[in-house]
């Protein structure tokens, strides 16, 4: 009785573990199915980050190839390239275009984000002088923010007489 007992419990323990370890190689497919989804979802991500970098190197030779013959500077080609300087934690709350250039009113949440903001603007080929002025701290949920106003002037160095088309 007790060997037939030893061999039932046996019996049993196998099928146990025959169960758990079709379980752990089903899981493990799964695994190994989600790692290569995410795999591809990287190469995918990489892919599409290199598209964008070559769309906006096209953008930027048309933007380019446009002040060139004009000799001016579209509303379109500054809003795209304020657009593009902008930092993900700073956002504008006004333009205004005047005589002297354009001024850019906004909020930031960081000063780097600001100081990042405005020298992509600087670097780029639309603006001869960037200013910023008039920083002041504000409340904001965390007690970091502050509001900004930028000013730039339109004018390249190479086309003194450059105004923005209407």
């Amino acid at each position: 009785m007790t060997a037939l007992f030893s061999a039932v419990v046996c019996l049993l323990v196998a099928i146990m573990l025959k169960k758990h370890t079709a379980e752990l190689e089903s899981t493990l497919d799964a695994l190994r199915a989600d790692h290569r989804v995410a795999d591809l979802v990287k190469q995918q991500q990489g892919q599409v980050l290199a598209q964008r970098s070559q769309r906006n190197q096209i953008v930027r030779l048309v933007e380019d190839l446009h002040i060139e013959r004009s000799g001016t500077a579209g509303v379109s080609i500054i809003l795209r390239e304020i657009i593009n300087a902008l930092p993900a934690a700073l956002w504008l709350s006004g333009i205004e275009q005047g005589r002297e250039g354009v001024r850019l009113l906004g909020y930031a949440d960081r000063a780097e984000d600001l100081s990042t903001f405005a020298h992509t603007l600087e670097e780029g080929q639309l603006f001869s002088a960037v200013r910023v002025d008039a920083t002041s701290r504000i409340q904001s949920g965390d007690g970091r923010g502050r509001s900004f106003v930028v000013h730039l002037a339109q004018q390249r160095p190479s086309e003194p007489d450059a105004q923005i088309e209407r």
